[in-house]
């Protein structure tokens, strides 16, 4: 019950090693819960995680109640689900108990996969539909339970959790093979608190700068994403990269609806080709580039998913704050544990 302490002896070739794992408890109802401020990369993330289970079965990750799901079936095998990019899908293979595994989910719903990594070893490749999936939605995201009915607790440790938003990360990565074992390596996420939003999208390469917005360049500087359009038809948000030639445009844009905004590309700023009113980076060639709303009644938004912001590293460190994340403040709320000291060690089930 609670935060266990645990060293996954000899660390990594760069002195790295786990020094903590939390306790779930299905009898207890034990779980974590999590809700993001706004919807990050859908198509494209990486989460690590060291499980170490204990005899019940039940989902060890879910969002959006269970339309994303991870979790370890009375088998002992795992199903994992993401709706919107591909169905139940069982490992094939049964992990025991008592011991720890390190799992890694790298999703690529952009390149149509989804691989599982099992201690460092390719467990399978999922073929996944260029969708946007429920996980990392702007939905309730649970550990432990399912998000929303809250059932379905699992008994199991867990350490040393990355969530990497908007990149697909393998298992090399988080851990590495030393004297025939895997074991963990140090991951430093991007650290994107002051950073302009501009420098994090890439869209300062060769000076481009917005020449017309609809809400203000000091939202834009921050972590503020969400852009009205309103009305009337035609508002819009316009980057100028100074000259013709070929740039790639590294954020991931959505809409709230698919028929409005467009993106087009213009030469000269007054004659446009559209691009694309979906939802993916893309690379162009031209001068300007804008995101224009295309009809006049209704509500319309652009929406730039800045890499990053809903990134979260549970090092399970804080006995008073067990969900605390140290990557960036996307702290879980932790309910129903028992204890609260930390141990020497990590025990056995």
């Amino acid at each position: 019950m609670g935060i266990q302490q645990m060293l996954l002896s000899g660390g990594g070739l760069d002195g790295y090693s786990i020094d903590n794992s939390l306790r779930f408890q299905s009898g207890d109802s034990e779980h974590l819960l999590w809700t993001p401020t706004s919807s990050g990369d859908r198509r494209t993330w990486t989460w690590s995680g060291w499980v170490k289970l204990c005899g019940h079965s039940g989902h060890l990750i879910s969002s959006d109640n269970d339309d994303f799901q991870f979790e370890i079936r009375s088998d002992y095998q795992y199903l994992i689900k993401n709706a919107g990019c591909f169905s139940n899908t069982w490992s094939g293979t049964t992990y025991s108990e008592n011991q720890f595994y390190h799992f890694v989910i790298e999703h690529d719903a952009r390149n149509t996969y989804c691989k599982i990594w099992v201690d460092g070893s390719l467990s399978q490749t999922i073929t996944a539909t260029n969708d946007r999936g429920s996980f990392n939605a702007n939905e309730v995201h649970g550990i432990g339970c399912r998000s929303t009915s809250l059932d379905s607790f699992s008994d199991f440790y867990l350490a040393e959790v990355h969530f990497v938003d908007g990149t697909a990360l393998s298992a090399s990565s988080f851990g590495e093979t030393v004297d025939g074992s895997w074991v963990p390596k140090e991951y430093t996420h991007s650290d994107i608190s002051s950073t302009d939003m501009f420098d994090v999208y890439g869209l300062v390469t060769n000076s481009a700068k917005a020449v017309q917005n609809i809400g203000s360049l000091s939202s834009l500087a921050t972590n503020v994403r969400t852009f009205d359009l309103g009305s009337p038809a035609h508002n819009n948000i316009t980057l100028d990269y100074g000259s013709v030639g070929t740039y790639t445009i590294t954020a991931t844009h959505y809409m709230a609806n698919p028929s409005f905004p467009n993106v087009s590309k213009s030469d000269n700023g007054t004659s446009w080709t559209t691009i694309s009113s979906g939802q993916d980076p893309f690379t162009f060639t031209g001068r300007y580039i804008q995101w224009a709303r295309t009809s006049g009644s209704g509500y319309g938004n652009c929406a730039v998913i800045q890499p990053g912001l809903n990134d979260f590293h549970l090092k399970f460190d804080n006995a008073s704050n067990k969900g605390e994340d140290s990557a960036n403040s996307n702290d879980w709320s932790a309910h129903n544990f028992d204890g609260t000291s930390i141990g020497a060690y990590s025990r056995g089930c």
